[in-house]
């Protein structure tokens, strides 16, 4: 994928971030070599492994940086958490396991190097606890019908750059974004794009329409 067109972070409404910690990519991740090190993100409503910055948003009236994600798993998709051990001669490793489903079905794990995977692991397991004893999956824009539309924007409107957050279901666009904030497709964000957002919007949904 360019760098045109990257999956990222931008926090969803009501989200809090639990923690971020340095981590290593062991596995799982395609195109990421073992050892690539950036930050995992835990919070109330994903876990994310964060890399580079691309650009920065005023978000909420704060600007925040938007760092690149990798295995950006909301945790509607989320399988499990696990700590797996290695032994090498007299030394033990520890490692996190993250297993998750794709929007195709498919399972997945992503594995990281950390200092403290079984504490990370418990925190992970208790916010995927809340998220799903409140439903609060329940109410989000379908995922899959979101990536369609980012690549309704990639292709039909050669929107450039194009940065997302499949999980908060967002896009970012230069320094500016909007986000489709429930099952009706409205939409908060930058003033400044809005309203060619509706228009972008309006053409998908007639698009998918006719093609039933």
């Amino acid at each position: 994928m360019s760098i045109l067109f990257k999956e990222v972070f931008v926090p969803t409404r009501g989200e809090a971030i639990v923690r971020e910690e340095p981590v290593h990519h062991v596995s799982g991740i395609m195109g990421l070599s073992k050892g690539v090190g950036g930050t995992l993100l835990v919070s109330n409503r994903r876990v994310a492994f964060l890399r580079e910055t691309l650009t920065k948003i005023v978000f909420r009236n704060e600007e925040i940086p938007v760092r690149h994600a990798y295995g950006n798993i909301g945790y509607e998709r989320l399988i499990s958490v696990n700590v797996s051990e290695e032994k090498k001669l007299f030394l033990k490793q520890l490692f996190l396991e993250i297993i998750y489903e794709t929007l195709e079905g498919l399972t997945r794990k992503i594995v990281f190097k950390t200092k403290d995977p079984g504490n990370i692991a418990n925190d992970i397991r208790y916010n995927v606890t809340v998220f799903r004893s409140k439903n609060l999956g329940a109410n989000l824009f379908p995922q899959k019908i979101f990536m369609n539309f980012v690549e309704f924007l990639a292709v039909e409107k050669a929107v450039k750059p194009l940065l997302y957050d499949s999980v908060s279901r967002c896009i970012v666009i230069g320094t500016s974004y909007f986000c489709i904030t429930d099952l009706e497709w409205n939409i908060e964000g930058s003033k400044d794009i809005l309203d060619k957002a509706k228009n972008w919007i309006n053409e998908f949904r007639h698009a998918r329409e006719s093609e039933r």
